[in-house]
């Protein structure tokens, strides 16, 4: 639910009202950036979408302040979420029957399993996503890599999730003849 003041006044009132140093721009307010602190922070109208209510951007050179973690920065300020918006305009993103159907029994096939290992859990909400889980060992290691498993885990993960790609018996080569 958006904010029930017109634009301007919820810039001014309820975004710039918090930040550090805030000075108003023609309708725009430039402040301190809330998450890395440098100057440069800009509170604007849109001018080329009308689907946002602000724009929030960090001209900072060596941050490079992404939007979420901003998101973050002005919530933890204090500035409610209705004020904020979304940075998704208008545009409704509905789930489809097939995903939302996949994401269920993963869901519950997490939560029906006790002692499940985080790196499985985003093992098999990757799968429930759409993602095909690799039958070999090296490539099943760079997916979960991927999925945000780290490093060792991933290698724990493949050889939980993954058979040998090579049963054939060893060899005697290089053992002393």
């Amino acid at each position: 639910m958006a904010c029930n003041t017109d634009p301007f006044t919820c810039r001014r009132d309820h975004i710039a009202s918090h930040l550090e140093d805030a000075e108003a721009d023609d309708g725009d307010f430039e402040a301190r950036c809330p998450c890395c602190g440098h100057g440069g922070f800009r509170v604007s109208k849109p001018t080329r979408s009308r689907s946002y209510r602000h724009i929030w951007t960090c001209a900072c050179p060596w941050c490079r302040c992404r939007p979420g973690a901003i998101r973050v920065a002005l919530l933890k300020l204090g500035i409610r979420a209705a004020c904020l918006g979304i940075y998704d305009g208008d545009v409704t993103r509905a789930i489809q029957p097939e995903a939302a159907r996949r994401l269920d029994l993963a869901a519950r096939d997490i939560l029906a399993t006790s002692g499940l290992r985080p790196a499985d859990i985003r093992i098999i909400i990757a799968e429930a996503l759409g993602r095909k889980v690799p039958e070999d060992y090296r490539a099943f290691v760079r997916f979960a890599i991927e999925a945000g498993v780290g490093r060792r885990q991933a290698y724990e993960a493949a050889a939980r999730w993954c058979r040998p790609s090579d049963l054939s018996p060893p060899t005697n080569r290089g053992v002393g003849r």
